[in-house]
């Protein structure tokens, strides 16, 4: 599902306008984006928890011009869905 049917289908619950659901859900994705840039856990109560998740960094070689080049560590946003929302196949 893409933003504007996400924000169209959350703008129907809540009664407001698509523009505007819109802007709390860029503006909630950039707080948990900015939040675990800082390096801290995001856990909301039956839902789950945003967590920041380190890639170890690892060599590889080009096969263009044949060096041995490092990629660095990188991190990137984890999920754990809490058990209460967990979705069973079928359902």
């Amino acid at each position: 599902m893409y933003l504007k049917e996400f924000a169209q289908k959350l703008s129907e619950r809540l009664c407001e306008d698509v523009s505007a659901t819109e802007d709390i859900v860029r503006l909630f994705v950039e707080c948990v984006h900015d939040t675990l840039k800082e390096g801290h856990e995001i856990n909301i109560p039956g839902f789950g928890v945003f967590y920041p998740k380190t890639i170890k960094g690892r060599m590889f070689k080009s096969y263009v011009s044949g060096q041995d080049t490092r990629v660095p560590d990188r991190t990137i946003m984890g999920f754990r869905p809490s058990r209460a929302k967990k979705l069973r196949k079928g359902d």
